[in-house]
């Protein structure tokens, strides 16, 4: 698999598939790889969170956090804080076929009252 990720994202795609392989018994028979292209150190959205300024501008305009951030996957993750996107990850990225619900929702969000420089199109 090649990907760009988090090392937190790449801990998790290892640890559950691994665990999956146990479960069904093939721990011993399937060997996986996860080649990350361009890794992301979770410094990066570590620093977000800790920039008080930003968070707390990101924190004025939590009225802009609509529904339409808040899905059923997204629920699955950390959320106390939907400002910073799917399980707070934070990430201030932008792909050209998509933006990720776990970067910061100001940059994607098309919402209502308010357009995202970069919408995200949701496919679940």
């Amino acid at each position: 698999m090649f990907c760009i990720a988090t090392e937190k994202a790449r801990a998790n795609i290892k640890n559950n598939f691994d665990d999956y392989l146990k479960s069904v018994n093939w721990q011993d028979k399937v060997e996986f790889n996860i080649h990350i292209v361009q890794l992301l150190e979770d410094k990066l959205s570590n620093d977000i969170k800790n920039d008080k300024d930003l968070v707390e501008v990101l924190k004025k305009d939590e009225h802009f956090v609509e529904e339409c951030v808040i899905s059923k996957s997204y629920k699955v993750g950390k959320n106390d804080n939907p400002w910073l996107g799917f399980d707070e990850c934070a990430l201030p990225v932008v792909l050209a076929h998509n933006t990720p619900n776990n970067s910061l929702p100001i940059i994607w969000q098309n919402a209502e009252r308010f357009h995202g420089l970069f919408p995200r199109i949701s496919r679940h």
